[in-house]
């Protein structure tokens, strides 16, 4: 464990975050290529188009962090279901490869993190069409195989009160740390904590499409630290 960790991130572990549950019909994957990266982001288009239509009716708005900003170093991380459709997506970056409008609000001294080894993930996004619940313990297992291989021990994001429904569901949780953005609502730091034996047994699949009878929930194997 890193110098200075704070005791709430030595303690907290994300309730449901069981290493052995399954991912459905989901497999998981990590794009690698600008095809897949293409095809992801037609998908957020797709669900942020999809929400904001909906947004006169029974679902919520669409949260603040679903913009369509891409970040270089991100890992894209997705689901696709049995039909090869990608149904879930989420981009992870390395906490010293985040952009400097992500990095002010995760000061290092501010957090006291020290030399731990975390991510930060935005843009979480699920198909509104898939009614499926366990859809969230799919992606909820994908974050944790993939931070774990990529040696992640905490996956950090910002949320504020009407957007951390969804990350509290895969088992993100407060640390206490807001961020005051003035006119705009608060933030508050969230962090999800990784189990280094997650990865083991468990691995990725190549992100290209592949055969549907040739998929398996566990995976084919990823090359150990991909990325974009």
């Amino acid at each position: 464990m890193g110098v200075g960790v704070p005791e709430r991130f030595r303690t907290r572990r994300a309730n449901g975050a069981d290493a052995s549950s399954g991912s459905g019909d989901w497999t998981i994957h990590v794009a690698d290529s600008d095809e897949v990266r293409s095809e992801a982001r037609r998908f957020r288009h797709r669900v942020i188009e999809a929400l904001a239509d909906a947004e006169c009716g029974t679902r919520p708005p669409v949260p603040s962090e679903m913009d369509d900003r891409v970040d270089a170093h991100a890992d894209l991380l997705f689901l696709r279901n049995r039909d090869g459709r990608i149904e879930a997506s989420m981009q992870m970056t390395a906490i010293d490869q985040v952009d400097f409008g992500i990095a002010r609000h995760l000061d290092r001294r501010h957090l006291a993190l020290g030399s731990i080894e975390a991510s930060f993930s935005r843009h979480l996004l699920f198909d509104p069409a898939v009614k499926d619940e366990s859809i969230g313990a799919a992606m909820s297992k994908a974050i944790r195989v993939h931070a774990g291989r990529r040696g992640w021990r905490y996956d950090l994001c910002l949320c504020s009160d009407e957007n951390s429904a969804s990350r509290l569901r895969l088992g993100y949780r407060p640390i206490g740390i807001k961020v005051d953005r003035k006119t705009r609502s608060t933030l508050e730091i969230y962090a999800f904590a990784i189990d280094p034996a997650t990865a083991e047994g468990s691995t990725i699949e190549d992100s290209t499409r592949k055969d549907a009878t040739s998929r398996e929930v566990e995976t084919t194997a990823e090359s150990e630290g991909s990325g974009p």
